[in-house]
């Protein structure tokens, strides 16, 4: 009920989202480019949706998620089809919109559903990703039949009334199925983890108040379908962050992280509606021609790209990543597509035709294939480097390239020459959408196998691909909007604003990584330090109580007890030994390899090992959870964590210990976290000591105290947070409270 609850409250929010959305566009609806950007917003979310779906290569159960994969796919297809009929036949939305238009769309929704829950329907899945793909393929080119069919041979030629019982029936069949989708999936919340349910009902609800919007256009509100086109962009959004926030929050612990690796590509499919719904409120019909601030924008966009490149190919080199060297080669074909346009454009020619999209298209069906080259490479490392001579592997293709760019300029003005009606028609611009929506489903796909590999989303290989979609971005702006206008020149500032930030992330990650070089020497230092002087310290100890035990005339009680003392030295090095080691191991591993793991297990694992560590201490030990499992991404050291804190209980209680956990479910910033406390009543921790409790590691403290270091070390390791409070909040002495949290995970039902 708690879990419906929040759906409801994300379904009404999102409809306020698309109310303020349809405001904002209020005045865009007469122009044709808001007709192109509504359809690339929708083809790129879709296609984006299905390539993460593809990507995986599985789905959970049945054909859930290769309904979804069918029907994205097919609705990207008919929605990028529109958006280049809409450059090709520029007619304003308030145009286009007719009654045939609007049952067109029915269909297309009915159809859309029907995919969705005939993958649901289906109880087996064939064996092998290639037979699973098979049925999808099916039902995808059954669907553009059926939808070109109707659409552009019999609507045609039917009456008023046939289409309106024909949008009447397409409306109550999708508004019908729109009903088991939700309903099915939500019986699947809680054991399908493919699916984010509060996101899939908002966009279940935003595409059935679409399909009321689109019903009440064709006799009551002529303008609803403005309305509609709103809510359908926001549902296609939604559904594709409801299998996009699955997929990462199980690859990566910061949930930060999740909504910026799911989001990314949806920056792309916005930005168009957002630059042109502000140019049509701030400065309605911008177009001005500023010659010498292009070349400007293009030499510095040009010096920037071959700056970005260079940086890449040092660090490639350098730590051997041989699936950046395509990435290398495709900023190097940005800098000669903008020298191409700066140094070897006639201004004259440019100022009566305008700028020539021929660098931009070749330079974007290149980097097509270096995206797919890149994305192979970083699942499999190739056999040979060519990489034994990585400057002529470059500069071969790159020269490559720009052959290509002078040989198509040079065919471009012969086919001119012969053809000056050619001139203005918009197949470049209809040619860049289609690369550009196809370049998004690379990006998304080189992200998610980047991730999958085990990078981190913050390093540089993730960056420089994330640095992709500044490019995507003006690249799609190009192809719908004209020259000079204010989306033109909106996609030039942002690819060069793209690449200025670009060297400057890129120096920072290095910055940082010779700083987490640098901590690494102190840590050495550190170790050899604890080594050196502790384990000294205590072998000293041992040896003076051997020698005491072997005096002449000890009494035997007393032998035995000095005997214990040694041994409890022993343990203290042993368990210092053992710190050092894991915090080595953590400071080693590039690659963190978590799985899930039950902390309520752990946690009685870390109990027994508290026990059988201290068996001569009578330890109350109490755990409050009210739930059965609580899973979160974590390895085999999550027991250790939780030992080092149950020691430091035992170690620092006055009397008798007593130690109590409780683990609860609470709602964190993004997503459900779990919070354990772990509270005990010994001495306590001062004020003073609490603000450097976990600093001594850095700061040469003893290394009987290390364990809360590797706590620490362990909590960020995880994602997750930890901090320490009074059990009395006025008195310190009374007992401590370390309060933990961790991203929750849902069980995955094969046990990975």
């Amino acid at each position: 009920m708690k879990r419906l609850r929040e759906s409801v409250y994300a379904v009404l929010a999102s409809l306020s989202l698309s109310l303020i959305l349809y405001a904002f566009l209020s005045q865009a609806w007469d122009s044709f480019y808001t007709g192109v950007a509504v359809h690339v917003a929708i083809a790129v979310s879709c296609v984006t949706g299905a390539t993460w779906i593809y990507s995986l290569r599985a789905a959970d159960d049945g054909f859930l998620g290769l309904g979804f994969f069918s029907a994205l796919l097919f609705r990207g297809v008919v929605n990028l089809a529109l958006a280049v009929e809409h450059t090709l036949i520029p007619d304003p939305p308030l145009l286009f919109k007719t009654t045939q238009r609007i049952s067109v769309d029915l269909l297309e929704h009915a159809l859309f559903f029907a995919l969705i829950l005939a993958g649901m329907l289906a109880r087996r899945r064939p064996s092998g990703w290639r037979n699973s793909f098979r049925p999808p393929a099916g039902g995808i080119v059954f669907s553009i039949l059926a939808y070109t069919i109707l659409s552009r041979v019999i609507f045609p030629h039917v009456g008023p009334e046939v289409l309106l019982l024909s949008a009447t029936v397409f409306a109550l069949v999708a508004l019908a199925l729109c009903i088991p989708v939700s309903y099915v999936n939500y019986k699947k919340y809680g054991t399908n983890r493919s699916i984010h349910f509060p996101f899939l009902l908002v966009s279940v609800s935003l595409l059935a108040s679409s399909i009321v919007a689109d019903f009440l256009a064709l006799s009551y509100v002529p303008l609803a379908w403005t309305l509609s086109a709103v809510f359908e962009i926001v549902g296609m959004f939604s559904l594709t962050l409801s299998l996009a926030i699955p997929i990462y929050r199980d690859r990566v612990t910061s949930q930060y992280a999740v909504m910026w690796l799911s989001g990314s590509p949806l920056f792309v499919a916005i930005t168009p509606l957002i630059v042109h719904g502000l140019g049509e409120i701030i400065v309605p019909g911008y177009q001005v021609m500023n010659i010498g601030a292009y070349f400007v924008s293009h030499g510095g966009t040009a010096i920037l790209s071959m700056t970005i490149a260079l940086l890449l190919l040092l660090y490639s080199r350098n730590v051997k990543s041989w699936n950046l060297y395509p990435l290398v080669v495709l900023y190097l074909s940005w800098a000669v597509t903008e020298v191409q346009l700066t140094f070897f454009w006639r201004p004259e020619y440019f100022e009566v035709y305008g700028e020539s999209l021929v660098p931009y298209l070749l330079s974007a069906i290149f980097s097509l294939y270096f995206l797919f080259l890149s994305i192979q490479w970083t699942k499999d490392t190739p056999e040979s480097a060519p990489f034994d001579d990585a400057r002529q592997w470059i500069g071969l293709r790159v020269g490559s390239i720009a052959v290509a760019m002078w040989i198509g300029e040079y065919i471009e003005d012969w086919v001119i020459a012969l053809t000056p009606g050619l001139q203005g028609v918009p197949f470049a611009r209809s040619a860049m959408i289609l690369v550009s929506v196809v370049a998004v489903a690379q990006f998304a796909q080189l992200v998610f196998v980047l991730i999958e590999e085990g990078r981190s989303w913050d390093d540089v290989e993730v960056l420089s691909t994330g640095l992709l979609a500044l490019w995507i971005v003006p690249g799609v702006l190009k192809g719908i909007f004209v020259d000079w206008s204010l989306g033109w020149w909106a996609g030039e500032m942002m690819f060069l604003g793209g690449l200025l930030a670009g060297p400057a992330l890129l120096a920072y990650l290095y910055l940082q990584s010779m700083e987490n070089a640098k901590e690494s020497s102190d840590r050495a230092h550190l170790y050899a330090d604890l080594l050196i002087h502790d384990v000294g310290n205590v072998h000293q100890a041992i040896a003076t109580s051997v020698g005491l035990a072997m005096m002449d005339g000890v009494p035997d009680a007393n032998v035995r007890d000095i005997l214990e003392q040694a041994n409890l030295a022993l343990n203290k090095a042993d368990r210092l030994v053992r710190n050092v080691r894991q915090l080595v191991r953590i400071d080693e591993e590039s690659v963190v390899d978590l799985k899930q793991k039950d902390l309520l297990q752990a946690i009685s694992e870390a109990e027994m090992q508290t026990r059988l560590e201290f068996p001569d201490e009578s330890i109350d030990f109490s755990l409050d959870s009210g739930v059965e499992e609580a899973w979160i991404l974590a390895d085999d050291l999550l027991d250790d964590l939780f030992v080092n804190i149950f020691r430091n209980a035992t170690q620092y209680s006055q009397e008798r210990t007593c130690i109590e956990v409780s683990v609860r479910l609470v709602h964190g910033r993004l997503s459900p976290v779990w919070q354990i406390e772990v509270a005990d009543q010994g001495r306590g921790i001062s004020p003073e000591r609490k603000k450097r409790l976990f600093k001594r590691f850095m700061e040469g403290a003893s290394g009987m105290g290390l364990g809360l270091s590797l706590v620490q070390s362990l909590v960020r390791r995880y994602g997750g947070e930890i901090d320490v409070f009074n059990r009395v909040e006025s008195d310190y002495r009374q007992g401590t409270i370390f309060r933990l949290t961790f991203p929750a995970r849902e069980r995955n039902r094969t046990g990975n």
